[in-house]
């Protein structure tokens, strides 16, 4: 009787190990939609796994697979491109001197574009689709400098625009230019907004226009030469600044030095020696005579404190 239940039990846990292990190498492709398959050691996987279920062995190694899932049919992608007249950062409201262009394109991946995606991303490949919004935002540049260049109007320029998007719908028939190698699959693509600038409106805006853009270079002008003497002001201050930090730190490693400073001031002529008091040891019981300058005055005292001539000073000419 406990044999059979031990049996019973065992192959209970055999069962359910064995839904474990299937259970853990059973992958699921969601619809629409496709799973990249990357082994840790090999690399990308083919074929991708499309929509089902599909089993994949993992043979117990621990995060042998990583998985990517992407959609075939992404959402649109919506891309806008502004083209400004000349001047009109001069204007008031510079966006009503523009060219407005905005359309939203809806696409498919194929294997083949979910290759080249993949090489040039890697396993950060779910950017692509802002290589693909980059990519149709240059074309939209593209065909509004084709415009411009059709004539010398903004009538001309529109008509351009509108028979490109509209009549020829230009992006779908230039599609494979458009992306030359990827292989996206097209779908449809709708113009969302196409306007031109008033062109009555914007030469009267511009008739003047002379006046303001000579302004505008004063005032810039102007703010240069303000700011470069600004400039000048903030360097003169600091060298004043370095000058007196400078002198403070002399002072206070040479505290003679004032004293030679107190002789210059009295009489510029004067010659001055600063001597270390040990050079000739204690100047104290030197004999002293009264100097006196050029002009005759009495030459300031040298002795400090103690009674020591840490400055000895000597005219060009004169008594001493």
């Amino acid at each position: 009787m406990i044999n059979k239940i031990f049996q019973n039990f065992f192959r209970i846990l055999a069962i359910a190990a064995f839904a474990t292990v299937g259970m853990l190498n059973i992958i699921v492709a969601p619809a629409g939609s496709v799973i990249l398959l990357v082994d840790k050691t090999s690399g990308l996987q083919k074929p991708y796994l499309k929509p089902g279920y599909h089993w994949n062995w993992t043979g117990f190694v621990p995060k042998k697979w990583k998985l990517y899932t992407l959609d075939m049919a992404p959402p649109p992608v919506t891309v806008s491109y502004v083209y400004y007249l000349p001047y009109s950062e001069y204007l008031t409201e510079p966006e009503k001197y523009a060219y407005h262009i905005s359309i939203k394109v809806q696409f498919e991946l194929t294997d083949s574009s979910i290759d080249f995606f993949w090489r040039l991303f890697d396993e950060d490949i779910n950017r692509y689709t802002k290589h693909i919004e980059e990519i149709l935002k240059l074309h939209l540049q593209t065909v509004m400098l084709d415009g411009l260049n059709s004539g010398n109007s903004i009538d001309e320029t529109d008509a351009y625009l509108r028979t490109y998007f509209i009549q020829n719908r230009g992006v779908e028939t230039s599609w494979n230019d458009i992306f030359p190698g990827l292989n996206l699959k097209f779908v449809r693509y709708e113009v969302i907004q196409l306007e031109s600038p008033d062109k009555e409106r914007y030469a009267n805006q511009v008739k003047d226009i002379n006046l303001i853009i000579q302004a505008e270079k004063d005032s810039v002008i102007q703010n240069i030469v303000t700011q470069s003497r600004l400039f000048e002001t903030n360097l003169l201050n600091q060298a004043d600044i370095d000058k007196a930090e400078k002198f403070s730190q002399l002072i206070k490693d040479n505290p003679a030095i004032l004293e030679y400073y107190k002789i210059e001031k009295i009489n510029p002529q004067a010659t001055i020696y600063i001597t270390p008091q040990d050079l000739y040891g204690n100047f104290r019981n030197l004999p002293t005579k009264k100097l006196t300058t050029p002009n005759g005055n009495t030459a300031p005292s040298t002795t400090n404190a103690n009674g020591d001539h840490g400055v000895l000073p000597s005219f060009e000419s004169g008594q001493q």
